[in-house]
């Protein structure tokens, strides 16, 4: 539970690096994206300053969920699920992983259909 104006700011900074993170942004690429200036990524991300409505639906857009994501403590998404899980794997176990989930989703590719004569 978060009591206090800091704790909200930092589990946010938290959620908006981690699903800039899961999708290949630098900070400076989603500034573009949505217009919102590097430094207050920056500081939204380190829990320094707080947010309008704007700048987290601008986010929440930029990022392809709903806003409340963004204050959530533990994540829904399944791409924000997927970073909590790798966060702090190594990368030859991230590497067998991804191994791992290209041969499920190959299982479940449907068999092509023989050619027609």
């Amino acid at each position: 539970m978060i009591h206090t104006p800091e704790e909200l700011r930092a589990r946010v900074g938290r959620n908006v690096r981690l699903l800039r993170e899961v999708q290949g942004l630098r900070q400076v690429d989603l500034a573009q994206k949505e217009g919102i200036g590097q430094p207050m990524i920056s500081a939204l991300e380190k829990g320094k300053t707080g947010w309008t409505d704007s700048t987290i639906l601008a986010l929440a857009a930029a990022f392809g969920v709903d806003p409340e994501e963004l204050f959530r403590a533990d994540p829904t998404t399944r791409s924000t699920k997927a970073a909590y899980i790798l966060r702090d794997l190594e990368e030859q176990e991230t590497d067998l992983i991804a191994t791992f989930a290209d041969s499920m989703r190959a299982k479940r590719a449907p068999a092509s259909a023989p050619e027609k004569k």
